[in-house]
Protein backbone atom coordinates (compact mmCIF):
# COMPACT_ATOMS: atom_id res chain seq x y z
CA UNK A 1 0.00 0.00 0.00
CA UNK A 2 0.83 3.28 -0.55
CA UNK A 3 -0.25 6.88 -1.37
CA UNK A 4 1.18 9.15 -3.78
CA UNK A 5 0.51 12.56 -2.22
CA UNK A 6 2.41 15.83 -0.67
CA UNK A 7 -0.08 15.93 1.85
CA UNK A 8 0.20 12.13 3.61
CA UNK A 9 3.46 10.01 4.55
CA UNK A 10 4.07 6.91 1.95
CA UNK A 11 3.73 3.97 4.46
CA UNK A 12 4.86 0.08 3.31
CA UNK A 13 4.10 -2.31 5.96
CA UNK A 14 7.23 -4.66 5.90
CA UNK A 15 6.80 -7.00 8.73
CA UNK A 16 4.87 -8.19 11.84
CA UNK A 17 7.24 -8.67 14.76
CA UNK A 18 7.35 -11.45 17.64
CA UNK A 19 5.08 -9.11 19.53
CA UNK A 20 2.78 -9.02 17.02
CA UNK A 21 2.51 -5.40 16.13
CA UNK A 22 3.39 -4.05 12.54
CA UNK A 23 6.40 -2.61 11.53
CA UNK A 24 6.34 -0.23 8.81
CA UNK A 25 8.97 1.64 6.60
CA UNK A 26 8.74 5.12 5.55
CA UNK A 27 10.68 6.92 2.77
CA UNK A 28 12.27 8.54 5.39
CA UNK A 29 13.87 4.96 6.18
CA UNK A 30 12.35 5.17 9.73
CA UNK A 31 10.15 2.04 11.48
CA UNK A 32 7.15 2.85 13.02
CA UNK A 33 5.29 0.50 15.77
CA UNK A 34 1.41 0.96 16.86
CA UNK A 35 -1.01 -0.51 18.97
CA UNK A 36 -3.67 -0.50 16.56
CA UNK A 37 -2.77 -0.30 12.65
CA UNK A 38 -5.65 0.51 10.38
CA UNK A 39 -4.41 0.74 6.88
CA UNK A 40 -7.98 1.35 5.16
CA UNK A 41 -8.10 5.16 7.00
CA UNK A 42 -4.56 5.84 7.09
CA UNK A 43 -4.31 5.92 11.00
CA UNK A 44 -1.68 5.02 13.40
CA UNK A 45 -2.72 5.39 17.58
CA UNK A 46 -0.47 5.65 19.92
CA UNK A 47 2.48 5.27 17.46
CA UNK A 48 6.69 5.79 18.96
CA UNK A 49 9.18 5.82 16.25
CA UNK A 50 12.92 4.82 16.21
CA UNK A 51 14.46 7.84 14.22
CA UNK A 52 16.76 6.97 11.72
CA UNK A 53 17.33 10.73 10.50
CA UNK A 54 17.75 14.20 12.26
CA UNK A 55 14.55 15.59 11.42
CA UNK A 56 11.26 13.39 12.18
CA UNK A 57 8.12 13.74 9.68
CA UNK A 58 5.61 12.46 13.03
CA UNK A 59 4.42 15.14 15.48
CA UNK A 60 1.91 14.52 17.75
CA UNK A 61 -0.31 17.47 19.03
CA UNK A 62 -2.41 16.76 22.32
CA UNK A 63 -6.35 17.18 20.66
CA UNK A 64 -8.45 15.42 23.25
CA UNK A 65 -9.67 18.14 25.01
CA UNK A 66 -9.84 20.57 22.58
CA UNK A 67 -12.47 18.18 20.68
CA UNK A 68 -14.39 17.25 23.02
CA UNK A 69 -12.82 13.89 24.01
CA UNK A 70 -12.00 15.47 27.42
CA UNK A 71 -13.03 15.63 30.40
CA UNK A 72 -15.65 12.31 29.40
CA UNK A 73 -12.87 9.39 28.31
CA UNK A 74 -10.77 10.55 31.50
CA UNK A 75 -9.51 7.83 33.64
CA UNK A 76 -10.77 4.93 31.42
CA UNK A 77 -9.09 2.01 30.77
CA UNK A 78 -9.13 2.26 27.04
CA UNK A 79 -8.14 -1.14 25.82
CA UNK A 80 -10.14 -0.59 22.11
CA UNK A 81 -11.02 2.12 19.95
CA UNK A 82 -12.53 1.58 16.43
CA UNK A 83 -13.32 4.57 13.91
CA UNK A 84 -16.25 4.83 11.19
CA UNK A 85 -18.20 7.13 10.13
CA UNK A 86 -21.49 5.80 11.66
CA UNK A 87 -24.30 8.57 10.62
CA UNK A 88 -23.20 8.65 7.24
CA UNK A 89 -22.44 12.28 7.52
CA UNK A 90 -18.56 12.56 6.08
CA UNK A 91 -17.11 12.61 9.92
CA UNK A 92 -15.09 9.19 11.41
CA UNK A 93 -16.96 8.97 14.41
CA UNK A 94 -15.12 6.89 17.30
CA UNK A 95 -15.57 4.17 19.46
CA UNK A 96 -14.16 3.45 22.90
CA UNK A 97 -13.72 -0.24 24.54
CA UNK A 98 -13.15 -0.10 28.14
CA UNK A 99 -11.55 -2.80 29.97
CA UNK A 100 -12.59 -1.32 33.69
CA UNK A 101 -13.51 -4.02 36.62
CA UNK A 102 -16.05 -0.92 37.65
CA UNK A 103 -19.08 -0.65 35.63
CA UNK A 104 -17.77 1.94 33.06
CA UNK A 105 -19.20 1.54 30.05
CA UNK A 106 -18.37 1.55 26.49
CA UNK A 107 -18.11 4.74 24.74
CA UNK A 108 -19.65 5.96 21.42
CA UNK A 109 -18.48 9.41 20.30
CA UNK A 110 -20.13 10.98 17.41
CA UNK A 111 -17.96 13.32 15.40
CA UNK A 112 -19.58 16.82 14.62
CA UNK A 113 -17.65 18.34 12.07
CA UNK A 114 -14.22 17.96 14.55
CA UNK A 115 -15.87 18.36 17.99
CA UNK A 116 -17.19 14.69 19.39
CA UNK A 117 -20.04 14.47 21.43
CA UNK A 118 -20.82 11.01 23.52
CA UNK A 119 -23.79 9.30 22.07
CA UNK A 120 -25.65 8.91 25.13
CA UNK A 121 -28.67 6.99 22.76
CA UNK A 122 -26.37 4.58 21.97
CA UNK A 123 -27.31 1.11 22.39
CA UNK A 124 -24.05 0.52 21.84
CA UNK A 125 -22.89 1.41 25.20
CA UNK A 126 -22.35 -1.98 27.24
CA UNK A 127 -20.45 -2.98 30.32
CA UNK A 128 -17.67 -5.17 29.68
CA UNK A 129 -14.49 -5.55 29.50
CA UNK A 130 -13.42 -5.10 26.18
CA UNK A 131 -10.26 -5.65 23.92
CA UNK A 132 -10.98 -5.35 20.47
CA UNK A 133 -13.46 -3.62 18.66
CA UNK A 134 -13.79 -2.97 14.94
CA UNK A 135 -16.30 -1.24 12.43
CA UNK A 136 -16.98 -3.89 9.15
CA UNK A 137 -20.36 -4.38 6.89
CA UNK A 138 -20.81 -7.55 7.98
CA UNK A 139 -24.13 -8.04 5.90
CA UNK A 140 -23.71 -6.22 2.96
CA UNK A 141 -26.88 -3.43 3.71
CA UNK A 142 -24.55 -0.48 3.30
CA UNK A 143 -24.55 0.81 7.21
CA UNK A 144 -21.39 -0.31 9.30
CA UNK A 145 -21.46 -3.35 12.01
CA UNK A 146 -19.88 -2.85 15.34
Amino acid sequence: MSVNSSNFLIIKPTNINSTCLPSVSTRKSETVRSGIFMLNILLLIFPFATRAQEKHPFSFRETAASTGLLPTIAGIYGHAAAWGDVDGDGWLDLYVGTFNKDGRRNMLFRNQKGKFKKDKESTVTVSARTTGVIFADLDNDGDLDL
